[in-house]
Order: structure tokens, then sequence, then C-alpha cells
């Protein structure tokens, strides 16, 4: 991916880490605007989603933000298992894919932000009418355990009268906006991760 640029940094608050970067976006004489968004490791964003930001995101001033509530939430079957399932769920200002227009004025750092709050203080776009994001809440995920409640009712619905439609759904989505893997593959991903402790416990690359 020519357009991809890797960075690393020694600085160990993304806050000094981004800022450099953010400020270069704006241009030599930083009178211009950029777009940033957020995405952890442990999630994917959908492969039409820099096309459709960018397209939304056109002539809009600094501050406004844009969240696309639409997604595929990856989770236990079970409570505290390695087996997992998927379900579509749809959750307003989710951090996942959340992107803002910053300017020389508005350089927030997109991970430290209380997104759940932004539509108090700041303009807010939404787009739901695709599968945006992959989210995954598995047992190493250091929100997991916040997650409980709202686990069961998604376990509910999964596994309810409905299941099939739901299972319908998710293959779905994935086909229109992440070909890379199907229903079985990502349910697999949770059982997978839960074998890999250490580095040497990585596949090796390609």
């Amino acid at each position: 991916m020519p357009q991809v640029r890797i960075v690393f940094s020694k600085m160990r608050r993304s806050l000094f880490a981004y800022k450099q970067y953010m400020v270069e976006a704006l241009g030599p004489d930083q009178s211009g605007t950029a777009v940033h968004f957020r995405l952890d490791d442990d999630d994917a964003l959908a492969r039409t989603y820099i096309q459709r930001l960018r397209k939304l995101s056109e002539g809009m001033p600094a501050t406004t933000h844009f969240t696309f509530p639409k997604g595929i939430l990856l989770f236990p079957a079970q409570p505290g298992g390695t087996n997992g399932t998927s379900l579509i769920v749809k959750e307003f200002l989710t951090a996942q894919g959340l992107a803002y227009v910053s300017d020389k004025d508005f350089l927030r750092n997109p991970f430290n932000m209380m997104h759940r709050k932004i539509w108090l203080d700041m303009p807010v776009v939404s787009d739901p009418g695709f599968p945006s994001y992959i989210r995954a809440l598995h047992f190493d995920n250091d929100t997991v355990s916040r997650h409980d409640l709202i686990l069961a009712g998604h376990r509910a619905t999964r596994q309810g009268d409905k299941a099939i439609l739901h299972a319908e759904e998710v293959a779905a989505a994935l086909t229109e906006e992440f070909p890379f893997i199907d229903r079985t593959g990502l349910d697999a991903l949770l059982a997978e991760l839960a074998q890999i402790r250490r580095m040497d416990d990585l596949p090796p690359p390609g």
C-alpha cells in the first residue's frame, strides 16, 4: 500500500507521538486541514471506509466529526470462552473509525477523547448505511470487564430464534466490505488468538 507510511516512535504517550505528524498533515504553512480517524490494533475498518470518509468530509470545517455506527461485533460465544461468534450492531459514536477534521487550532489526539460525548460540543455527521468496522471483544481486551452485561444481551440476541438470520447478515456484510475473510474464519479468530501468548507463537510472515 504505497499510500501508507508506518512510523515508529520512542514516545510512550500517544499524544506526543502523533502530534508531529498531525501538524505536518496541515501543509508547509499549517494553513490547511486534515482528516484523522481512530483504529485500534485488534479491530478492522471496511474496504470502502477511506473512500466514503473522503467524500463525506470534503469541504467540512475543522472540529466536524464523523461516526459510522454499523459494524460487526466479534465476541466470545460463552462467558470466559474462546469460541467466537459475531453479530451486526449499530453503535452511535463508536470509537471504531471515529474521524474528524483538524486544523492548526484543533489537533486533538483521536485516541484521547470522550467519544460518547462529542456530540455535546462538536458537530457530528453520521453514516449508518454500511458495515464500517469489525470490533473484537476478547479475553485480552482492556475493557472486557465492563462489557459483561452488554455481551449477555448480545449473546441472547445472537443465539435466539433469529440466529440463522444474524449469521446470514454477518456473512453478507463480510462479503460486501471484508472480502478477505468469511464468517467461519472470523468467528475462529478468538480461538486462534488464545494460542498466542508470546512472540514465538506468532505465525510466520506471509
